[in-house]
């Protein structure tokens, strides 16, 4: 080092002296400068302490370690990363940043505003990594993050945000429920609502958005009294149409024609869907008011499966097409339902008809002691040898 002060002169050296350090007086204010005639004297100076983080200052170390021929293939290969990832991160993270860079010769370090987030480069395995830390964020900067990234919206990237916030610190609780409500509800719509939506999330921290396609479908989730709602908007007629949409929908005639009528609208009714709609409307019509009012339709294609639920959904209804033929079946029913559509459609009578009808009754927990008798009376005589039975030809 040497020091000059009206002329003189005052020199101080360690070690072999390589890095040459100048301080001089200029009208009355110390000036400093310093010359690395070496490479590793160079990047000792950088690893030294944080340099300030931009695209400018990694240009910046770049080009001064290639010029001192310190850029190995390593640290080289982490700072073109680094160039290319950083310039794509949201304006939020690019002035409140902590960049590490790592490679088997050490690391460097760069420093925006406060560091909030914490950004990796490092090698390995023969390949540079850029991760950025977004678990264990502050929530509020969590929240900044994905406003500013502009996230295509899926199902996917819904579950992945969802799964963000249960690591991010601060009271994210409301925010949580809304997306883990957004994503349940989303990934249940047809392709072409998930193909072109646009999404809102409100909740008491403001407002994030989400858009797929033209985002021609307004889906909104947001808390009503401490719970998430998910309302769907159908565009199209005259004015929009909101309903409530959950998962399952309801279940009755209206909302089956109403539910057919939306695919419709979306051109989501292909051939097996519309001949699923055509068989489950008359059908379910036709069943009788204690299963209309407490059933579980499942309606089955080859795009999917669409649920409808009414009361506890005690009655299960599945309805697919099958060899090209649209089937409706009803699962193991309670007795009184059972019963009641026996009354509502009559069966072909046939000794298997007659014993199955005991079978249910005997497995059964209510009385039905008098039933039993008077159908196990008429299988005895429905099967007694000699009896006509008016089929035809007898």
């Amino acid at each position: 080092m040497a020091d000059c002060n009206k002329g003189a002169e005052l020199t101080l050296t360690s070690g072999e002296g390589e890095c040459e350090m100048r301080m001089c007086d200029t009208d009355g204010e110390p000036r400093g400068h310093v010359a690395e005639p070496t490479g590793h004297v160079y990047l000792a100076r950088l690893c030294a302490r944080p340099q300030a983080l931009s695209m400018e200052t990694l240009q910046g170390a770049r080009d001064g370690l290639e010029q001192h021929r310190e850029l190995g293939e390593e640290l080289g290969s982490c700072l073109d990363l680094a160039l290319q990832r950083f310039c794509r991160e949201p304006p939020c993270v690019q002035g409140n940043a902590r960049m590490t860079l790592s490679w088997a010769g050490g690391s460097l370090e760069f420093l925006s505003g406060d560091g909030g987030y914490t950004i990796s480069v490092f090698y390995h395995k023969g390949n540079p990594h850029y991760y950025l830390h977004i678990k264990d964020l502050p929530g509020h900067l969590y929240v900044a993050w994905l406003r500013s990234r502009k996230e295509r919206l899926s199902s996917n990237s819904l579950l992945a945000l969802f799964t963000g916030l249960r690591f991010s610190q601060g009271d994210t609780a409301a925010l949580r429920v809304c997306f883990q409500r957004a994503w349940e509800g989303f990934r249940r719509e047809p392709q072409c609502v998930q193909d072109n939506a646009r999404l809102r999330v409100r909740w008491g921290g403001g407002e994030l958005e989400f858009v797929s396609g033209q985002g021609q479908c307004e889906i909104s989730v947001l808390l009503a009294d401490g719970e998430p709602q998910y309302h769907v908007t159908e565009l199209g007629g005259d004015r929009p149409v909101t309903w409530s949409h959950t998962s399952p929908e309801p279940l009755r005639v209206a909302d089956l024609a109403r539910v057919r009528e939306r695919l419709g609208c979306w051109r989501a009714l292909g051939e097996e869907l519309r001949s699923c709609f055509g068989e489950a409307i008359p059908r379910f019509s036709r069943e009788p008011h204690c299963v209309q009012e407490n059933a579980r339709m499942g309606i089955s294609w080859d795009g999917g499966t669409l649920e409808l639920l009414s009361g506890e959904g005690q009655c299960e209804i599945s309805v697919c097409c099958r060899d090209g033929r649209p089937q409706y079946e009803v699962g193991e029913l309670p007795v009184h339902m059972y019963l009641a559509r026996l009354c509502a459609h009559a069966e072909p009578l046939s000794a298997d008809t007659l014993r199955r009808v005991l079978r249910k009754l005997g497995s059964c927990q209510e009385d039905t002691g008098i039933l039993r008798a008077c159908i196990a009376h008429a299988l005895d005589q429905f099967i007694r040898p000699g009896v006509c039975r008016r089929t035809p030809g007898c």
